[in-house]
């Protein structure tokens, strides 16, 4: 019981409530949460935000097994004891929220994030090689592994059941990619009244709500669909960028004028990346995200302390082809003679793989010049293998929108902030109905989410409807960049990646000697920024039992 009480001080930033209690015997739960709650029972329940009670979970599982599961609509990580040899953990359908797992001597281990996992002696600090190799690949971490060897995740849409200390993992959930033969216009109405039907069902239990805005339409759409189904409701928006004139800023602005909505403005100071990264990656562990993530944790900070309801538009992209690698997916399906090429271009972007056809290399020469990204080789970590690609667009949306890398830094920002995320984009019903539409009429050359956009065209005006593809970034030819470089010359003389020959002394001396270009070069500040938040890991994770104290995490107040 000690061991669990040390897990939870580990994310004390979950809530200051903490209870352990023992429902079988040799088996032991621990939940914190921001307010009371009642401990005892045979279910664990980890910031339950699902359609169902959580009391009547056990029952409900007890009868319908994993299809009980399936029918819960919200984000939750969920325990469930069923005896002193049985135990079953499962998280919501996509995965939002996460459970970490170790299998020790003698003993079987969770916690919602793994440094609770830290707590427990005999967990050997051994990182996962293949897995840091895939974040310096590809920026993202790598499904179903953490970057400590002995720490497993679980997907969203799967179970893990714990019998007679055997670990097996199933899968409950996961979404089809039937279309369904409609009008374009079909198409349309049938996904604007499940975006209407599924907005309604996150919004009715509340009177006020807020909602995080940037310079795009999805979260703009979200709005639209709030005012319409909840009109009543009271809605703070909040958003965050480098300045007064950044589109961000500006487009945020100008959607929550248009929608009337108790708007705040914040402008992110470069100058505190030196003392923010470490808390970010210490909340955050396995480094998900760019400087986008560290927005985020602002901006939700101050979103949290007004609204425990925040709504955005996350999961819009992935779901209905708004990225540029839809595009490239939406050529392949379309020209299937250029599917090699094409596939190619896309592993070069996402992961530095090398094209190896004559026609894949002119298109690295025509995209990337004479400067094609290079991944990182991390000493003893596995060869680079290609990240998932579908020349479909459905399919490759059904796959991705259980592993969207976002998801990695929202969560434990809202856990910090004690705020619950709706996003419609994230619900199961939404999901399916989007992959009965055929992936033309979301992505296309000339073209993103058409079939999303004009479903909103009652919702959102069209001058915000026809916005394009808004990325939230800083600028890395300014302050960014020479924060960045700056950083890099300190942290990365004496360095814990090489001590723990995560990166070797000639690639640190070679990066040292790049940063100077950090000004110039997006590639160069994104490269820097992936490794300045590697060695933070690196100091916070590997070196965790010699003396090291955890950056100060708080919520903001």
């Amino acid at each position: 019981m000690a061991e669990v009480r040390a897990m939870g001080q580990a994310v004390s930033h979950r809530g200051p409530y903490q209870e352990c209690w023992s429902p079988a015997p040799a088996v032991y739960f621990g939940r914190a949460e921001h307010h009371p709650f009642d401990a005892a029972g045979a279910a664990l329940t980890a910031d339950w935000h699902a359609s169902s009670s959580e009391a009547e979970l056990p029952e409900q599982f007890a009868r319908e097994g994993l299809a009980a599961l399936a029918s819960l609509r919200g984000s939750f990580a969920v325990a469930i004891c069923g005896g002193p040899a049985q135990v079953w953990l499962a998280v919501d359908q996509i995965g939002y929220k996460s459970l970490y797992y170790t299998v020790l001597r003698g003993r079987f281990a969770f916690a919602s994030e793994y440094k609770a996992l830290l707590a427990l002696a005999d967990l050997p600090l051994e990182p996962d090689r293949t897995a840091i190799q895939h974040y310096l690949a590809t920026k993202h971490p790598l499904g179903g592994r953490s970057f400590l060897a002995r720490a497993r995740v679980l997907q969203g849409g799967n179970a893990l059941e714990l019998r007679d200390r055997k670990v097996t993992v199933s899968t409950y959930w996961k979404p089809g990619t039937d279309v369904i033969a409609r009008s374009d216009r079909e198409h349309v109405s049938v996904v604007r009244d499940a975006l209407l039907e599924t907005v309604h069902r996150q919004v009715h239990r509340y009177e006020q709500v807020g909602i995080t805005l940037g310079g795009g339409v999805d979260a703009a759409i979200v709005l639209g669909a709030l005012r319409k189904m909840a009109p009543d409701v009271r809605i703070s928006s909040f958003t965050i960028g480098a300045g007064a004139d950044d589109w961000e800023v500006v487009g945020a602005r100008e959607t929550a004028e248009q929608f009337g909505t108790d708007h705040q403005e914040f402008v992110f100071d470069p100058s505190t990346i030196p003392t923010e990264l470490p808390q970010l990656v210490w909340l955050t562990e396995d480094c998900g995200g760019r400087e986008e993530a560290m927005l985020q944790m602002h901006v939700l900070r101050h979103a949290g302390a007004h609204s425990k309801v925040v709504f955005g538009g996350h999961g819009a992209d992935v779901l209905f082809g708004g990225m540029p690698r839809h595009r490239l997916v939406g050529l392949a399906e379309r020209l299937p003679m250029f599917s090699t090429p094409l596939q190619e271009l896309f592993q070069l972007s996402q992961c530095g793989l090398a094209p190896s056809s004559l026609l894949g290399r002119a298109l690295q020469t025509a995209v990337y010049g004479k400067t094609p990204p290079q991944a990182l080789r991390v000493p003893g970590a596995g060869p680079s293998k290609a990240v998932f690609w579908q020349a479909e667009v459905n399919e490759f949306i059904r796959a991705t929108i259980q592993r969207m890398p976002s998801i990695n830094y929202l969560e434990p920002n809202h856990a910090l902030a004690g705020a619950t995320l709706h996003s419609p984009f994230m619900d199961p019903d939404m999901i399916a109905t989007s992959l009965t539409v055929p992936g033309w009429l979301k992505s296309g050359w000339r073209r993103q989410k058409w079939v999303l956009r004009e479903a909103a065209a009652d919702l959102v005006p069209k001058s915000i409807r026809h916005r394009k593809k808004a990325i939230q970034r800083l600028d890395v030819y300014g302050a960014m960049g020479e924060v960045l470089s700056k950083l890099a010359g300190e942290w990365l003389v004496d360095s814990a990646l090489q001590r723990h020959r995560l990166l070797t002394g000639p690639q640190l001396q070679q990066i040292r000697i790049d940063r100077t270009r950090a000004r110039q070069s997006r590639e160069v500040a994104h490269r820097l920024w992936s490794v300045l938040s590697l060695e933070c890991w690196a100091r916070h994770f590997l070196s965790a039992r010699t003396g090291l104290v955890k950056p100060a995490v708080k919520a903001r107040s």
